[in-house]
């Protein structure tokens, strides 16, 4: 993000706080939904990449 600002890629990385987990809780026990992305965590771990060896 703040890398390809720098590098002149980008023109602006906005760095916001994290959902606290009271907030998402309190929604969640609602039975309302957090607006989509709002529950973007990080670090993600790799989704969608498999890899098997048929040679061998």
């Amino acid at each position: 993000m703040v890398a390809g600002v720098r590098a002149g890629q980008s023109q602006a990385a906005f760095l916001l706080r994290p959902t606290p987990m009271q907030d998402l809780l309190k929604v969640t026990a609602a039975g309302q939904r957090m607006p989509q992305k709002s529950t973007n965590f990080y670090p993600k771990i790799l989704a969608g990449l498999v890899l098997y060896n048929f040679a061998g």
